[in-house]
């Protein structure tokens, strides 16, 4: 056994980009023609698209940008082309004035067959008390986490390592009606896709949380900072070893 991936996050926070209530719909467009994104819910407040198949979800409004693929299997390959093109059609549709932070976020679970099996896990990586403070109220801990902040110049590096039980294991699948047309009936498929990838044997775990945010980033391609997320990604995996 060992650490799985479960989710991948990218979330641009950006100033000034009001062009989105005029031009929301034309980024639609230019998304669904580049990336194949489908619309999910178009209000004036925000819009959601999704590429089920891919478990990817995409949400956009005046001042942020956040794509999110859950059990990704290609080291997050599809993930990062979609974080590229997505930001690359916000500054060239909405004109933000500046880009206020990017942040990639990478979350792997840790799969474990039984509640003590987790709670021994999390005593392990945990070790955040002086041993005398069990002592001093006369009862053992019986469960902890990792909660840490690292920063380097312009990157903030947040780490978080706890006790995870996946409560939602059922997920909605849409049968068409007798005079679909093709379209709607395309449609469907698409979205039933997304529960059809979803894995519903997961229990419990640890889960490991990596957020590694850079502000006010300098004009550079995404792929540099999610390389520098995966890198991270690997050493902690080696360092927090549940085994």
């Amino acid at each position: 056994m060992s650490w799985e991936p479960f989710s991948l996050h990218f979330k641009q926070v950006f100033d000034g980009g009001y062009k989105y209530l005029d031009n929301c719909g034309r980024l639609m467009l230019l998304a669904e023609e580049r990336l194949c994104l489908m619309p999910e819910d178009v209000k004036p407040s925000g819009c959601k698209m999704t590429l089920p198949e891919s478990g990817i979800a995409v949400v956009l409004d005046s001042s942020e940008l956040a794509i999110t693929q859950e059990l990704h299997k290609d080291n997050g390959a599809e993930f990062i082309n979609v974080c590229q093109v997505m930001e690359q059609l916000v500054r060239e549709v909405f004109e933000p004035r500046h880009v206020e932070s990017n942040g990639f976020a990478s979350k792997m679970y840790w799969a474990l067959g039984s509640s003590d099996a987790v709670l021994a896990a999390s005593l392990k990586f945990g070790k955040g008390l002086p041993a005398d403070v069990a002592r001093d109220v006369e009862m053992p801990a019986r469960q902890e986490s990792v909660d840490c902040h690292f920063a380097a110049g312009s990157f903030d590096l947040h780490l978080q390592i706890h006790p995870v039980t996946f409560q939602s294991l059922t997920f909605q699948k849409f049968n068409p009606p007798p005079l679909a047309t093709a379209a709607h009936r395309r449609r469907l498929d698409r979205l039933n896709q997304k529960a059809e990838r979803m894995n519903t044997t997961l229990r419990q775990g640890i889960m490991m949380d990596i957020d590694l945010v850079e502000f006010d980033p300098p004009m550079a391609p995404l792929a540099k900072h999610f390389e520098q997320l995966k890198k991270k990604e690997l050493i902690l995996q080696g360092r927090f070893n549940v085994l």
